[in-house]
């Protein structure tokens, strides 16, 4: 797998309803067709963020400088960060977000725009989209917040979990290890 440029004219082979697999149909047919198909191999970073831990673990590498691109600025000059809070580690703090008191961002967290970390969170391998709010004394390991989505107080998101976009986790609830809502 990897990453895919294709001229215009190829995406009219790709059928309009239904389910077109590039690996399966998709190059097959240009191939039976004689047209080109060119391939690069490369020893640059890859990963297939297919699932939530490739996807975190990806965020990760990237802060880390694992990816070979450069991060930029890692906290943006409009976040809020407590001066109680603790950042371990490379992490990223977005444009308007708030780090509450005694709250723990680490381990490549990425915490979006507008996000909100409520006061003595553990954040840790985690990403937080924008306007995603984790209420205070949450936690969240290796797990995905949509946009604006919500974790109550207390709530704890396991390893690989993810709520989606603008969905709610109340107060001291738990969303298991894998468990996606």
């Amino acid at each position: 797998t990897g990453i895919y440029v294709l001229s215009p004219e190829v995406l009219g082979l790709i059928p309009e309803r239904g389910a077109c697999d590039f690996g399966q149909d998709l190059f097959p047919a240009l191939v039976r067709q004689g047209l080109p198909v060119y391939a690069l191999v490369t020893d640059a970073y890859w990963c297939d963020i297919g699932d939530e831990s490739a996807y975190v673990r990806a965020q990760a590498d990237f802060l880390s400088g694992k990816v070979g691109l450069d991060a930029g600025e890692l906290i943006a000059p409009s976040a809020q960060i407590d001066k109680t809070a603790r950042l371990e580690g490379p992490a990223y703090i977005g444009a308007n977000a708030v780090i509450g008191p005694y709250a723990v961002v680490s381990d490549g967290a990425v915490i979006g725009p507008g996000a909100h970390v409520g006061a003595h969170a553990r954040i840790s391998r985690s990403v937080l989209w924008q306007d995603a709010c984790a209420g205070e004394w949450a936690r969240l390991e290796g797990a995905v917040m949509g946009r604006a989505a919500q974790a109550g107080a207390g709530a704890q998101l396991c390893e690989d979990s993810a709520l989606g976009d603008g969905a709610a986790l109340g107060a001291r609830a738990v969303l298991e290890k894998g468990a996606k809502v």
